[in-house]
């Protein structure tokens, strides 16, 4: 097991599906890089974790450890597991609390978690007024922004530009979500209005899953759709690839597996 390193991934506004791309991300690695740990943690307003059943532990439930710098990450670790190599740290569950959490706390956590852990993919939202969030994102080794195709959630992200500027806080990758490509919003076109360079831009298609997965609390990785797995697959070499990870080639199994 490497040292750990941490993923954030961000959303450019809350319609982005920042959620369950994260969890496509954690469920992805650690179903390919088999002798690595791999924690998704929400670290933002909300309660997290919509797309696993498992009853894990909860930010709430350590904030007193994370005030006091004393958080133990071996004990933590143990009451997140999900599967094998697999955890998750679910975020807020009273979101009249989120104020009481300080960007430092987030650094903390990530540093206990870093000697647990091979990876880190933290979901931090879409709110820029989270100190969970904000420590989260200063801290990580790479972020990730997450936006779609729709208007209202690019003009979101472009009001709120200046902030992230302000707090250093910039994006290694851009991921589009529920990607269409026939859309008159182009990759091409994004790039050049978003000033992300071509090669740094990602994509993740639009799924008929999606509404099913949301209502049966699983990823879209559960589901035989094909070319999202590729997508996804995509996205984490890149990401891993970008830590000095080399991903593995695909099994023939598995493709056999999820073509049934």
């Amino acid at each position: 097991m490497k040292q750990g390193v941490c993923i954030a991934v961000h959303g450019g506004d809350h319609k982005a599906g920042t959620t369950m791309l994260t969890t496509c991300i954690a469920e992805h690695i650690s179903e390919y890089l088999e002798n690595d740990l791999v924690i998704e943690a929400g670290l933002h307003g909300n309660p997290g974790g919509d797309y696993c059943t498992t009853v894990t532990k909860n930010v709430e439930e350590i904030r007193s450890y994370l005030e006091q710098d004393l958080l133990n990450g071996a004990e933590l670790l143990r009451e997140c597991k999900v599967q094998d190599r697999r955890y998750l740290l679910r975020g807020i569950i009273h979101p009249e609390q989120q104020r009481l959490y300080h960007p430092r706390m987030a650094a903390h956590l990530l540093t206990q978690l870093k000697q647990e852990v091979s990876f880190i993919i933290a979901d931090t939202g879409s709110e820029v007024d989270n100190g969970l969030a904000i420590g989260a994102m200063q801290a990580a080794d790479l972020r990730c922004l997450v936006l779609t195709q729709q208007e209202s959630v690019l003009a979101h992200w472009e009001r709120n530009q200046t902030i992230y500027r302000r707090l250093s806080i910039d994006f290694h990758f851009l991921v589009i979500n529920r990607y269409l490509p026939e859309a008159v919003y182009t990759k091409e076109y994004l790039s050049e209005r978003l000033g992300f360079p071509m090669d740094r831009i990602l994509t993740v298609s639009d799924s008929p899953f999606g509404m099913r997965a949301d209502n049966e609390k699983k990823s879209l990785l559960q589901y035989k759709d094909e070319r999202l797995r590729q997508n996804i697959r995509t996205v984490c070499e890149r990401l891993t690839e970008q830590c000095g990870v080399d991903y593995p080639r695909e099994k023939r199994w598995k493709f056999w597996k999820n073509s049934i």
